[in-house]
């Protein structure tokens, strides 16, 4: 089994670069929720017996916003190896994959990017989809355009060099919006901009507590509240406050299941930190953001994996802690998938998918977008 799981991972990383490191593959793959390798993953192997070609389920749950709960399969994306690319692998693992998830599951879903062409065969044959509300927030532009744009090595070493310059830049909340408009005229839905006023905040003192209150859109008063961070592992007790305020945000929307194993899981992501608004007078967490990072061949990604939405001025305040946070720690990009566009700096960027296909014989799932509550966690 040891060696199955490092060819799986080497594979991966061969087939989609900078997939991610050992740690990574350990929590998305072994640690990962009712996980079972004899039946969760599709390979195919080579006449040595090396794994080629493979694709993997995860399983889940969708709850309805009357309570209802769906048994649900999230297919990962297909890796073939390039030398054996061209022999009908894909299909091959696409079908059985799905087959088994036709018999298993009431539904199946994929998470799929604009101009890829999985997307296109789903389209064409007649899949549900919904663009995701994904976010990012460019810390370091010129590492950013050296990773997904250029392959140059002139382009990648001139940016290690620029990536202290324009750090001090996108620190600047103006220039920072304006590359924020320049980049959604790129990327698309830039017309979704967030345009809020921003509130004033108290910068963090040494021990990382921030104290504020403000507004929220209602004009309705904020509680008082002080922003703390905590690092992996989390208290059980953290874990399961955290856990109960989920559970009061999450009714109102389709979702896919929150129990506490899976936030557990989810909060123990490699070089996860936990940002938590305590309101001042009790010491109840109000919302919080959780975020980790991961390295992609020289490109430092922080992917903010799940956060709750009780009160917007808050939250926006954590995001700026999290922001504060990843630029002393050298992050080039923040990404986020939110109900809410976590601030005026945050690009969406309009390309990212969840696809399911049409279906006869069970309940038909929303494609209005505003119905659905998907965060990072369940993107990944």
């Amino acid at each position: 089994m040891q060696r199955f799981q490092s060819e799986l991972h080497t594979l991966l990383s061969d087939a989609f670069d900078g997939w991610g490191s050992d740690d990574y593959f350990e929590w998305k793959y072994t640690q990962y929720p009712n996980y079972d390798p004899e039946t969760d993953n599709f390979t195919i192997e080579n006449d040595a017996g090396r794994v080629v070609a493979a694709r993997r389920v995860f399983r889940h749950t969708v709850w309805t916003p009357e309570g209802d709960s769906l048994s649900a399969h999230i297919h990962g994306g297909t890796a073939v190896a390039e030398p054996y690319r061209g022999r009908g692998y894909y299909t091959e693992l696409l079908s059985e994959s799905t087959e088994q998830s036709e018999r298993e599951a009431d539904c199946l879903f994929t998470f799929n990017r604009a101009g890829k062409i999985t997307t296109k065969h789903h389209k064409k044959n007649g899949w549900n989809w919904i663009r995701l509300p994904v976010y990012a927030a460019v810390i370091s532009p010129s590492r950013v355009y050296s990773h997904y744009i250029s392959d140059s090595n002139v382009i990648t070493k001139v940016a290690s060099q620029l990536s202290l310059i324009d750090r001090k830049l996108t620190a600047n909340s103006v220039i920072s919006q304006s590359m924020a408009r320049v980049a959604g005229r790129l990327y698309g839905d830039s017309d979704r901009t967030f345009h809020a006023t921003e509130k004033s905040e108290e910068s963090p003192p040494e021990n990382g507590v921030t104290a504020g209150s403000a507004l929220d859109d209602r004009g309705d008063s904020v509680p008082s509240y002080n922003i703390h961070r905590y690092s992996a592992p989390i208290a059980e007790s953290t874990v399961r406050e955290i856990h109960e305020r989920l559970r009061t945000e999450l009714t109102e929307w389709y979702h896919f299941g929150r129990s506490i194993e899976r936030l557990k899981h989810c909060l123990s992501y490699p070089n996860l930190n936990l940002f938590v608004a305590r309101k001042k007078t009790t010491g109840e967490i109000l919302d919080f953001v959780a975020v980790g990072t991961i390295n992609k061949e020289g490109l430092t990604e922080s992917r903010v994996l799940e956060q709750s939405w009780s009160y917007p001025p808050i939250t926006q305040a954590l995001f700026r802690a999290v922001d504060r946070e990843c630029r002393q720690n050298g992050v080039d990009v923040i990404v986020a998938a939110s109900t809410i566009q976590p601030g005026s700096q945050w690009v969406s960027l309009g390309t990212e998918y969840m696809m399911w296909p049409p279906t006869a014989n069970s309940r038909q799932l929303p494609t209005d977008r505003q119905q659905w509550r998907v965060t990072m966690y369940d993107i990944l």
